[in-house]
């Protein structure tokens, strides 16, 4: 994964079903660090891997069919 230099982008969600917040690198490639309560239902049409029990990864796909690197799963949008 690397550092999240900057710039990057915050951003907060909070459902009923759970919170999460995430730093998500600008520019080139899409990736990031999340703290989520919502596991993979945080990544919609991302691919995504978790570190530690509230910690995850994660990276845009460009296929849209969830071609991840080795180690992450997709997880389809709604």
């Amino acid at each position: 994964m690397g550092r999240v230099e900057a710039p990057y982008r915050l951003c907060a969600l909070s459902t009923r079903e759970g919170s999460g917040v995430s730093f998500t690198a600008t520019g080139g490639q899409v990736r990031g660090l999340a703290d989520t309560t919502l596991g993979g239902a945080m990544f919609p049409d991302e691919c995504a891997r978790q570190l530690t029990e509230r910690w995850w990864m994660f990276t845009g796909t460009t296929s849209g069919t969830g071609d991840c690197p080795i180690g992450y799963r997709f997880y389809g949008g709604a």
